[in-house]
């Protein structure tokens, strides 16, 4: 049984899916028309962490982690850390402003 989720969080965990396809898409799926679920599995992980914390460089080390350790990539901290202030923004936003 899963946690209900304000209408509030859901906007943001919404919002956190788009912004993995859309602005931190580290693969490229988005310019290749790839599937609008590629990054979907990160998503809990990136919502918990805009949850607890306002600590951009925490959402951006678990991206930067994800880059490396699961896709074999190479590190890009600066895109990174640019997708962990957009996710915090989006808190800001849905979140903190209501």
């Amino acid at each position: 049984m899963g946690i209900k989720l304000s209408a509030h969080e859901l906007a943001l965990y919404k919002r956190n899916d788009e912004i993995l396809y859309q602005d931190w898409d580290p693969i490229g799926v988005l310019d290749l028309g790839g599937p609008v679920d590629e990054y979907r599995g990160y998503v809990p992980k990136v919502f918990s962490l805009a949850l607890s914390c306002n600590d951009p460089q925490e959402i951006a080390n678990y991206l930067t982690w994800v880059t490396v350790e699961r896709m074999g990539m190479s590190p890009c901290k600066e895109h990174d850390t640019k997708i962990a202030n957009l996710v915090l923004d989006a808190k800001v936003e849905l979140i903190n402003d209501k």
